[in-house]
């Protein structure tokens, strides 16, 4: 009697695998391959990517925890569409997040880190001048990382889902390629001179100033007339005086 065929795939450490699912259900959904409203099933991902659904559906509840995903009850998820009122309060939490970190990590650079800093900088402005996007947003990330690599790294963790949050809000803008990458570009260096005098208090300014330009760009492409009040009362408890 011949014997059943098993399944073409292997059974891999669930964990691992639902990390796996996770990261690339996310990266597909920042990259705008699923947009908002796109229903995501786990008996479609486990057959996408040849896995059992458990580790798929770890993966749904994981994202649907961190906001990617939204499920209703006894609904399918889906994909979730961003509000102005969650751009404001991820940009808030993101302002905050970062003076505090930049305070702690900023007077702990050392000159190896300002050299990144300078390198990445001149990629920036390399980038902006051959229009190539990715190559800019990439060169900007690393850029701030390196501001904050010296905090400690549960705040860093913290900070990096909220910054994948906000890579939502930001496709909006980059999706015109006339707008993109110039706005924020001149605080770059600010932050750079700021840094190299180990001044956390104007790194900070700056560094929140920057964040509150992005949000009003983005907010002014989607509802200028939308009144941002959690980011005017944010602005109110942080010296951002010159």
């Amino acid at each position: 009697m011949k014997q059943k065929k098993t399944a073409a795939y292997k059974s891999p450490n669930s964990r691992t695998s639902s990390e796996k699912v996770r990261q690339r259900l996310r990266a597909e959904i920042l990259a705008g391959t699923l947009p908002p409203g796109t229903i995501i099933t786990s008996v479609g991902l486990a057959e996408k990517y040849e896995l059992s659904r458990t580790p798929v559906r770890e993966a749904i509840r994981i994202l649907t925890e961190e906001g990617f995903l939204v499920r209703r009850q006894r609904q399918r998820a889906y994909v979730a569409e961003p509000s102005i009122e969650e751009l404001e309060t991820v940009f808030v939490a993101r302002i905050l997040f970062t003076v505090l970190c930049v305070r702690l990590s900023v007077p702990k650079l050392v000159d190896e880190d300002l050299l990144e800093m300078s390198k990445l900088i001149s990629e920036m402005n390399r980038f902006n001048e051959i229009g190539d996007q990715a190559g800019w947003r990439e060169a900007d990330t690393l850029f701030h990382k390196v501001i904050l690599k010296h905090a400690p790294i549960h705040l860093i963790a913290d900070l990096d889902r909220l910054f994948d949050r906000s890579t939502l809000f930001r496709a909006i803008w980059h999706e015109n390629p006339n707008k993109s990458i110039l706005y924020p570009n001149n605080d770059h260096e600010l932050i750079l001179e700021a840094c190299k005098a180990r001044d956390s208090d104007e790194v900070a300014r700056v560094s929140a100033q920057h964040l509150m330009r992005v949000t009003l760009a983005l907010v002014g492409i989607i509802d200028p007339s939308k009144d941002l009040e959690a980011l005017r009362e944010t602005f109110s408890l942080l010296p951002m005086t010159e």
